[in-house]
């Protein structure tokens, strides 16, 4: 019985995403139709000869699919009826489930990676200044050892890693900022296409996990009557986290 009310409960969210996801495609027709007509008006204002393009436009426009929100009313109403008979609440009337879809669904998946990439972030800059802090001021001959020399191509490649997917997030976000079409510049499945704030979630995760071997390594090599292990295995250790991230993501 649980099973079924997650189920449920799933669909709910679901419909909603697909109630706004239409609203959102009749706001984008409704904006490309004008923006048509404008086009055509502004070319026959300037067009010494062709002067019934406008006319010719809306022809062709009214004569298509694009031209009319039949379809997406359609599909709010559907939408709207499935949701009142199959999926509403036992405590909600049909006109309470109808207001319900109606509402965009929240953004608890964007607030849950907003903290993630806050609080992953931010620690990776204290346990990376507290790393550096450590090296600097308690000893000199750190950079000297042959362990500090195997381990830190480990360490570069996964700290140069982490920085590649934080630049890949800043470049979705410009493209995002300005509005450029990556995916079909690129040529992307949109339905699959990864955003800023989980590009960003990734790479604040893979910041933190390397910044963590990294500071287990500084105190094992500085204190080693305390952790009584070899340094260099949290080195191999932290890179095989990203191997093995990349093969069971």
């Amino acid at each position: 019985m649980k099973d079924v009310l997650n189920e449920k409960s799933y669909l709910r969210l679901l419909f909603r995403q697909m109630y706004n996801a239409v609203r959102m495609l009749e706001q984008y027709r409704s904006i490309n139709l004008t923006a048509f007509a404008k086009i055509a008006k502004k070319h026959d204002k300037n067009s010494p000869r062709f002067k019934t393009l406008r006319q010719l436009t809306a022809e062709t426009v009214s004569e298509s699919n694009f031209g009319t929100d039949a379809f997406t009313i359609y599909m709010r109403n559907e939408l709207e009826r499935l949701y009142a008979e199959y999926l509403r609440p036992s405590n909600q009337s049909r006109g309470e489930a109808v207001e319900r879809i109606r509402h965009p669904p929240s953004q608890k998946e964007v607030q849950n990676e907003s903290c993630v990439i806050g609080l992953c972030g931010g620690w990776s800059i204290a346990i990376l200044l507290i790393s550096a802090l450590l090296v600097v001021t308690l000893h000199e001959t750190f950079w000297d050892s042959w362990s500090t020399y195997r381990s830190w191509y480990m360490f570069r490649a996964s700290s140069l890693l982490s920085v590649y997917l934080w630049l890949w997030g800043c470049d979705l976000w410009v493209f995002q900022k300005y509005q450029f079409n990556h995916a079909f510049i690129f040529g992307a499945d949109p339905t699959t296409l990864m955003r800023v704030p989980h590009v960003w979630s990734i790479a604040a995760v893979f910041s933190v996990t390397t910044m963590l071997f990294t500071i287990f390594y500084v105190l094992a090599f500085l204190f080693p009557d305390l952790f009584h292990v070899d340094p260099e295995i949290f080195a191999v250790a932290g890179l095989g986290c990203w191997v093995l991230y990349m093969v069971i993501p």
